[in-house]
């Protein structure tokens, strides 16, 4: 911390990064619970494309008072299907570590970028054909915006195994969280 002296005559306290002025900005509390849901759009698999699914998950954040980071397991559960061959995907669970960074610009609207590994339980199932369940690695880029300390809309890519890769368009509401009074 550096110490500046302002026009009254008083010190002010500053970080070495002269963001006095976002003082409580990162004073956050430490655990919150985020529940939701949302759009899921699967990626075209042998030109055959998807249709648009729903997804719900249910994920555990740690807050890192003092900075922009926090670190969250999610669990999630998820189905869509394929146009042409009548496949369907679903995602049966599975979980996803995520370290996230925060920009805390104001109490209305924080957007977030994060990036999260994990493993899943898939199972596909086509109309004439047997259902084939496995495990698989996920690899999960999001960015999204955090709007009123507990409102959270977040565009993600769940990358894994090919057949199963898809979009999601999720809305949660954090409960916990948000800034220290």
């Amino acid at each position: 911390m550096l110490l500046e002296a302002s026009l009254g005559g008083g010190l002010q306290a500053r970080t070495r990064t002269g963001a006095g002025d976002m003082e409580g900005k990162d004073n956050v509390r430490r655990i919150e619970v985020e529940v939701g849901g949302g759009f899921i759009h699967g990626n075209s698999y042998g030109g055959n494309p998807s249709k648009i699914g729903m997804a719900l998950f249910l994920e555990a954040r740690n807050n890192f008072p003092g900075t922009p980071f926090d670190v969250s397991f999610q669990g999630m559960l998820g189905s869509f299907s394929r146009k042409n061959d009548n496949l369907t995907v679903n995602i049966n669970g599975g979980v996803t570590v995520f370290g996230d960074y925060n920009w805390r610009l104001g109490r209305r609207a924080a957007p977030f970028a994060g990036v999260g590994a994990g493993m899943v339980f898939v199972e596909s199932r086509g109309l004439s054909t047997a259902a084939v369940r496995e495990k698989t690695f996920v690899f999960n880029p999001r960015i999204g915006v955090e709007l009123f300390e507990h409102l959270r809309i977040t565009l993600e890519y769940k990358w894994m195994k090919a057949p199963y890769s898809f979009l999601g368009l999720n809305v949660g509401f954090a409960f916990g969280g948000g800034r220290k009074s």
